[in-house]
């Protein structure tokens, strides 16, 4: 579903996801498992698995912006950035990310997607 931006509604949050501006990092998913569950049949964010305060907080860190929330119960909203800080480019068969607080790296070696990896400045 690249381009489009998915809609999962939770009792006290919305969560959004755009599969096109996503880095996998994995932030979400190895910083609430029990919210994010990637390659599973059916809806693969479950927003009322977690916290809402939690989950809010998690999404606010994700480095490419793909995840985005809205609030539902008067907590306080996301706030966007007022500059787009990430920025990317290709190299071969690596890619860089350029983020405000250092570099992630991916790299493709032999057609398989190797770790990301973060290079502080």
């Amino acid at each position: 579903m690249a381009g489009k931006i998915q809609k999962y509604e939770g009792k006290n949050i919305v969560v959004y996801f755009e599969g096109s501006r996503c880095i996998h990092a994995a932030r979400c998913v190895s910083g609430l498992p029990n919210v994010f569950k990637p390659n599973v049949p059916g809806p693969w964010v479950e927003p009322d698995a977690a916290d809402v305060d939690e989950l809010a907080a998690l999404i606010t860190t994700c480095p490419s912006g793909a995840l985005h929330f809205k609030r539902k119960d008067n907590g306080v909203d996301e706030t966007k950035p007022a500059i787009n800080n990430i920025h990317r480019c290709r190299w071969a068969a690596r890619y860089q990310w350029r983020l405000d607080n250092g570099y992630a790296t991916r790299f493709f070696y032999a057609g398989y997607l190797m770790p990301l990896r973060r290079i502080e400045k």
